[in-house]
C-alpha cells in the first residue's frame, strides 16, 4: 500500500481525526492524498473570511508534509452531506482514477 486516500467531512477533521495516522504515513515515504467534502464555509460567523477554513487546511497540510496537488477539497455545503451521497460517490470513482 504505497499509496493512501483519506476522507474527511470537514477541512479541520482531517488533522484531528487522521493527524498521527497522517504523520507516520509521511515519515514511512507514502504517497498521500486527502479529499475533504465541506470547508464549512456556512458555520463561519458573520465578518470572518469565508476561506479561511480552506486556507488552514492547505497551510496545515503542507506543514505535515503533502503536496498541495494531492489535496481535493470540494465544495459541498455542511450539515447536508447526506443529501448528496451520490455526487460523493461520482466524486470518489473520479478521483480514484485521477490517483491511478
Amino acid at each position: 500500500m504505497d499509496s493512501i486516500l483519506i476522507l474527511s467531512p470537514h477541512t479541520n477533521d482531517v488533522k484531528l481525526g487522521s493527524g498521527e495516522s497522517i504523520e507516520r504515513f509521511v515519515e514511512e515515504g507514502r504517497k498521500l492524498f486527502v479529499a475533504v467534502f465541506s470547508s464549512a464555509e456556512e458555520s463561519l460567523p458573520e465578518g470572518i473570511p469565508k476561506d479561511v477554513l480552506r486556507k488552514e487546511f492547505f497551510h496545515s497540510m503542507k506543514v505535515m508534509g503533502i503536496q498541495e496537488n494531492n489535496l481535493y477539497v470540494f465544495k459541498r455545503p455542511v450539515r447536508r452531506l447526506s443529501q448528496y451521497r451520490q455526487n460523493f460517490l461520482e466524486s470518489l470513482i473520479t478521483l480514484k482514477k485521477e490517483i491511478e
